[in-house]
């Protein structure tokens, strides 16, 4: 995952395909953020999904320039890191994705 904090990388690599019995469902990346605010992604219950997003493309290293609103369906990749090492062990790197298609 931390290849997309490179601009180039995230250039050639703008979808997340997540494959289930239902089908293979393509995201289109959205957002790419380091954050240790992880009330506004975990455990989201009755949060709507265009203030989610809102919040992780302000934080973005990246303008993806997408539009997301309270009917899309996200995906959110998150892993530990310390890639920051004044913001300590609680730091996570997200990546959020929009769905946009399913086969």
């Amino acid at each position: 995952l931390m290849a997309y904090t490179y601009e180039d990388f995230v250039a050639e690599n703008q979808y997340i395909y997540l494959t289930t019995n239902e089908g293979v469902h393509t995201f289109k990346v959205f957002a790419v953020c380091f954050t240790k605010d992880l009330s506004f992604y975990i455990n989201c219950n009755n949060i709507d999904v265009s203030s989610v997003a809102s919040k992780a493309m302000k934080m973005s290293l990246f303008d993806f320039g997408m539009d997301v609103g309270d009917s899309d369906k996200i995906i959110t990749l998150s892993t530990c890191t310390r890639y920051y090492s004044g913001l300590g062990a609680n730091q996570r790197f997200i990546i959020m994705g929009k769905l946009i298609s399913t086969d």
